[in-house]
């Protein structure tokens, strides 16, 4: 289903509408993926109902990075770079989004400003950047208490007397590692 944009033209002095451009409108069910982390993308999307989770896998982890709804944009940096996609989109609660097409957003961004072009890039950059830090901020914190556990069992284990080492070692890492686990399976759930 298409969307008619109308815009007021300032270059008219009638003062009636000007038809713009067709925007797509779809709708996607509760569960699907509209975006795939690593798929090459040429559209954005802008909720128009809804809501979507933003997330990536680091590690075999999934790790959320915003839940986006009604009014909400996502996969822009595809209209400005060639890049895969930093991350996967999946519908939490139905939605109907507008796509926009990368050709009509490079016909739009032509005609605007030098400075708006540049502020633009430059800010897709950086959303770029903290999804990548957000990502792996996540998935080091998983690393950091695994060093943090491994680091206090070492210490324990060496000062404990030689004749308890042995069995230290077959009951705590074991253990660390049944823990680690858990949390990476209860953090899938989140």
């Amino acid at each position: 289903m298409a969307v008619n944009i109308w815009h007021n033209d300032p270059m008219k002095t009638t003062g009636k509408r000007s038809f713009d451009t067709i925007l797509e409108r779809r709708f996607y069910s509760k569960g699907e993926i509209i975006v795939r982390e690593g798929s090459v993308g040429s559209t954005a999307y802008v909720i128009q109902h809804g809501r979507v989770c933003i997330f990536t896998e680091r590690n075999g982890t999934r790790v959320e990075l915003a839940q986006l709804e009604t009014g909400d944009i996502f996969g822009e940096s595809a209209l400005l770079t060639d890049s895969p996609r930093n991350a996967s989109v999946e519908v939490v609660e139905n939605c109907n989004v507008i796509i926009i097409r990368q050709d009509d957003f490079d016909k739009k961004l032509a005609i605007t400003d030098s400075t708006i072009r540049a502020v633009v890039e430059m800010l897709i950059n950086r959303l770029n950047g903290t999804n990548r830090a957000l990502a792996n901020a996540s998935a080091s914190r998983d690393q950091d208490i695994a060093l943090h556990l491994n680091s206090h069992l070492s210490e324990m284990l060496s000062a404990l007397p030689e004749a308890d080492k042995d069995q230290f070692k077959s009951e705590a890492f074991p253990a660390m590692d049944n823990l680690l686990q858990m949390l990476k399976d209860y953090r899938s759930k989140l």
